[in-house]
């Protein structure tokens, strides 16, 4: 079930005739540098890691510090123990002496263990008062409730302990429009998910704490903003401080969470490495590249990695063969670990999830620990439920993979018949069209700033909509043949097949139904019995254009030193200028660019060079290196560092760690 080539998951055609070129992709983890574009135009970046103080909180409108006067001394003492700010020991002896006769005075026994309320008399005062002091004890004692109530002909706030919560604890208010610390997270060979659980689990935040705009390349030094709420900048900064591919820095404090899909695009920094080219090819390539774009592909890091072809998955979840799924995502592979292999076989042999899952006890949480700890816990013969288990971004992963297929599968047929034709019939956002109804032709400061505007449409994974055929509300325009004229294939989208896309009406949609009856599955088993599965579909951009790309050629002789200087590298004063030669034994290319959330950098790369960009091939390139320029890095010291390669060239995560941003990415700004 490997992936040997590109035309596996349905990458097939090239949309220019340029002459192609030989050069390494991702030789080293170092030749791929990532900043993300916030929503505002702005490239993040690493640039300061010095922690600030948590925001002063503004002061509440209702003053704390002073005690009202419809609540008396000793009552403000027994709410104090009753919250646990205070002991028995510390409450005067005033508050429990009653006076009887004359000048007698009698200690009144208090019985702490029956403690349960205090009731502060209200009778005389005014309903809007009363409101103030409900106020300042919610604010003063935030682990007790407080309630009026009518007792004996009389009105008392009785506040009581809340249920759980009998311990005093300090709650800091942070001011609104401060409430989320933003940080920038500059990561190296990790991908983001991992660095994520990394930094909630030394903080021991509960999962999904810290959001993120977009999942960033694992084979790279990427730089993003991630969110969390009310955490101290120096909490993150200690937890990290002995972390040597993680840093974390650029706090500041913002009203909202970051959610997926609030970016612009990525900006890219590549090496190709050991280019054979000669400066007229290249230049003629990147002229083709920036007039006539790329095919917006899913790349091949969408389909997982040589051990796991997470489409081939997805189709066999959707056909409801679940067993088949299973057994696919633990079939044995000779990269699997020592103790992966004597589960697999154990399961493969035994058919023991239990017995596999205990192989596994100290092994990392992987996908298939959890799907042995799931049959184990459910039932050996309980495959769907052990697929439902897994994360939710894991268990669509194998079924947006396979949209991702047919997506890719019937592009390319519509570029092999039509080329860069506009049909009539085809889709565009109505975005566009009003724009060009308007005659607006001009680039919004957004499209300046990123080169390029998509506006990829998300398309809510899950239904739970009665009239899921209802597509009136479809972000899409179908086009007459007139209007086909007035648009170009840059402004045409393609639906990703779902219960909720519109398809064009033109020949390109009989397509759809080619591919997937070719699988066995029809329009209808997209519409999946399991909730689950159900997935609502998107549009995608049919070809990308770069009219930002920029470029220079240098030379190396030694392939483990970096050539290009990372946001940490600023930061350090590291300088790697001295490492691009004039003259050497190795010609390197080094390109910079920016795409939309939802493009792919190694799919423009693929339309520059016209080479295949699956791990196969390009670890046969690597093969003319040394192992050592494969397998390490070197430090700011010149000290190799060991990387955690991932099939020698492109990023082949098995979880296709970007299908979140791709898939369910909002539109892009206009």
């Amino acid at each position: 079930m490997s992936i040997q080539v590109e035309s596996s998951v349905g990458i097939k055609s090239y949309i220019s005739n340029h002459n192609g070129f030989s050069a390494i992709i991702k030789q080293r983890y170092s030749d791929f540098l990532v900043n993300e574009i916030g929503q505002d135009g702005e490239t993040v970046r690493l640039t300061s890691l010095e922690v600030v103080p948590v925001p002063t909180s503004v002061k509440n409108t209702i003053d704390t510090e002073t005690q009202p006067s419809e609540i008396k001394d000793e009552e403000m003492e027994l709410l104090k123990l009753l919250s646990g700010q205070m002991s028995l020991e510390q409450v005067k002896p005033s508050t429990f002496i009653i006076k009887t006769t004359g000048n007698d005075y009698i200690r009144k026994d208090f019985d702490m263990k029956n403690f349960k309320k205090v009731q502060i008399n209200v009778d005389n005062v005014s309903k809007e008062r009363r409101t103030v002091l409900h106020m300042y004890l919610k604010s003063k004692f935030p682990n007790l409730n407080c309630v009026t109530m009518d007792c004996d002909s009389s009105k008392y706030i009785v506040v009581t302990k809340k249920d759980g919560d009998s311990t005093y604890k300090r709650r800091v208010s942070w001011p609104a429009s401060q409430r989320y610390l933003t940080f920038v997270l500059y990561k190296e060979n990790i991908d983001t998910i991992d660095a994520v659980n990394i930094i909630q689990g030394k903080l021991k935040l509960k999962q999904n704490m810290l959001t993120y705009s977009g999942v960033k390349d694992k084979r790279a030094k990427t730089s993003q903003l991630v969110s969390v709420r009310q955490v101290a900048p120096q909490n993150i900064a200690s937890a990290m401080s002995n972390f040597a591919r993680i840093h974390v820095g650029n706090f500041t404090f913002r009203s909202k969470p970051l959610k997926l899909g609030n970016l612009l695009g990525n900006n890219f920094q590549i090496v190709l490495r050991d280019a054979k080219v000669e400066d007229s090819d290249f230049e003629a390539a990147v002229k083709s590249l920036k007039e006539k774009g790329f095919i917006n592909y899913f790349g091949m890091q969408r389909f997982g990695s040589v051990n796991l072809s997470t489409h081939l998955i997805g189709k066999a979840i959707l056909k409801g063969n679940f067993k088949e799924a299973i057994d696919m995502i633990l079939r044995p592979h000779p990269a699997d670990s020592e103790s992966m292999l004597k589960a697999k076989r154990i399961w493969e042999s035994k058919r023991d999830a239990s017995e596999a899952f205990k192989t596994l006890a100290s092994s990392r949480n992987s996908i298939e620990k959890q799907v042995f700890g799931a049959l184990a816990k459910h039932g050996t013969s309980n495959f769907v439920t052990s697929i439902e288990k897994l994360p939710r971004n894991v268990s669509l992963m194998y079924v947006h993979a396979y949209q991702s297929y047919i997506w890719n599968s019937v592009v390319s047929k519509r570029i092999e018949k039509h080329g860069l034709k506009v049909l009539p019939g085809d889709l565009i956002y109505k975005e566009a069209k009003y724009k060009t109804i308007l005659g607006n032709s001009g680039e919004s400061k957004d499209e300046m700033k990123i080169g390029i505007c998509d506006h990829d449409t998300f398309l809510e994974d899950c239904c739970d909509c009665e009239d899921l055929e209802d597509i009136d509300k479809s972000p899409v325009h179908v086009l007459s043949e007139d209007e086909a004229k007035q648009f170009d294939i840059t402004e045409i989208v393609m639906p990703v097949p779902g219960i909720k896309s519109k398809y064009p009406e033109n020949e390109t949609k009989d397509w759809y139904s080619e591919f997937l009856e070719k699988d066995e599955i029809t329009f209808d088993k997209l519409k999946h019995k399991v909730k689950t599965f159900r997935v609502g579909g998107t549009y995608r951009k049919v070809v990308i254009r770069i009219p930002n790309l920029n470029h220079f050629s240098c030379y190396y002789d030694d392939p483990t030193l970096p050539l290009l200087q990372s946001d940490l590298d600023v930061i350090n004063n590291v300088d790697v200028s001295c490492n691009r030669l004039e003259h050497g034994k190795h010609k390197a290319i080094i390109v910079n660019f920016s795409l939309p959330t939802s493009s792919y950098a190694t799919m423009a790369l693929r339309e520059l060079m016209k080479i295949e960009t699956s791990s196969q091939f390009q670890e046969s390139l690597n093969q003319t290196t040394s192992s050592t320029s494969k397998d390490s890095d070197v430090d700011m010291n010149g000290k190799k560092i060991n990387e955690e390669t991932s099939d020698n060239g492109i990023e082949s995560n098995k979880r296709t760690c970007d299908f979140e941003e791709n898939m369910n990415g909002k539109k892009m700004k206009t």
